[in-house]
């Protein structure tokens, strides 16, 4: 849901990137080696099960870039996303016109970039499944308001960064040789790095699927 609107939140969590980002060099980390197409799918769910707000990025009328925290409300099958936001809400008459988006997400060391086709419900089936009591406060009638919509996006392609775990202890340890030893650190492999590239019949089966729940709601 859009934070104007919405029960986004700004958790705060990792809210200066990690050095080795500063300069947005992939080479810094170490690739995935090329999967299949249902694995890479498979790779992305697991990667998106990490996070619960994400800014997700839409196209104004004028063609300028808009920025929005919003709250997961579902990761749904073959990494579908849903959210929750208000009928009149910007976002929502940005996607009706221009259904191409991207949603950005950081949790700690974790990063994740994707790009995905959005589509707006107003079915009040898929809202009662969605719901949750936090939202309430943007919608106080419950999933059953007129002004609540749902947001679904088919992911398409998708990037990430992890440095959790034994990897934040590699990445201090590199980073405390390479200032000793007044190198930098390009070229080094620091944390895991993944791009999944949705192949193009994946993709239609994606968005095929978020037509048809649509369908499927509507007909409910």
């Amino acid at each position: 849901m859009e934070r104007e609107h919405s029960t986004a939140v700004d958790k705060g969590d990792g809210n200066n990137a990690a050095s080795s980002y500063a300069a947005g060099d992939t080479q810094q980390t170490s690739a995935v080696p090329a999967r299949e197409p249902g694995k890479e799918l498979s790779e992305l769910v697991e990667q998106l099960k990490h996070f619960d707000v994400g800014m997700m990025v839409t196209q104004r009328a004028d063609g300028r870039p808009a920025a929005r925290p919003m709250y997961v409300a579902e990761l749904g099958h073959g990494g579908v996303l849903h959210f929750v936001t208000h009928r009149d809400a910007a976002i929502a008459d940005e996607i009706a016109h221009h259904g191409q988006v991207a949603v950005t997400f950081q949790r700690g060391a974790r990063y994740l970039s994707l790009t995905a086709h959005a589509t707006i419900s107003d079915n009040k089936g898929e809202l009662a499944r969605l719901w949750k009591e936090s939202f309430r406060l943007w919608f106080p009638d419950g999933p059953s308001s007129p002004e609540a919509v749902v947001i679904r996006l088919a992911p398409q392609e998708a990037e990430y960064w992890d440095q959790t775990g034994i990897e934040s202890i590699r990445l201090f340890v590199q980073a405390a040789k390479a200032f000793l030893q007044r190198e930098p650190l390009e070229g080094k492999s620091i944390g895991r790095h993944g791009h999944v590239d949705l192949e193009a019949s994946t993709r239609t089966e994606l968005e095929a699927t978020v037509r048809t729940e649509r369908l499927r709601s509507t007909r409910a």
